[in-house]
């Protein structure tokens, strides 16, 4: 895969596959809105998020209305600190 996911689970994947076990841990004792400007300016930029001919950012506005690229780096980061969550549970 490269860094041109087309859905969310696929943007999740790839994110996943570049964080450590150590930045795994960090971002779970994390909110949300702290990580909005340094974490999220980085998935707006490595996923390209305000190109709005890519297909991740066409896969938001047909599947899931949303339109601007902070609100889509919103939702990627609540989706993976779930993501996060659950698997640290299991494990």
């Amino acid at each position: 895969m490269n860094n041109k996911p087309q859905n969310l689970k696929e943007a999740i994947i790839l994110i996943s596959s570049h964080l450590t076990a150590e930045d795994k841990n960090r971002l779970s004792n994390s909110s949300p809105a702290s990580l909005h400007f340094n974490f999220g300016m980085a998935i707006r930029n490595f996923l390209g998020l305000w190109d709005r001919e890519r297909e991740l950012t066409q896969w938001f506005h047909r599947e899931m209305g949303i339109f601007h690229a902070d609100d889509m780096s919103d939702v990627i980061i609540r989706k993976l600190l779930l993501d996060i969550a659950n698997t640290s549970k299991i494990a």
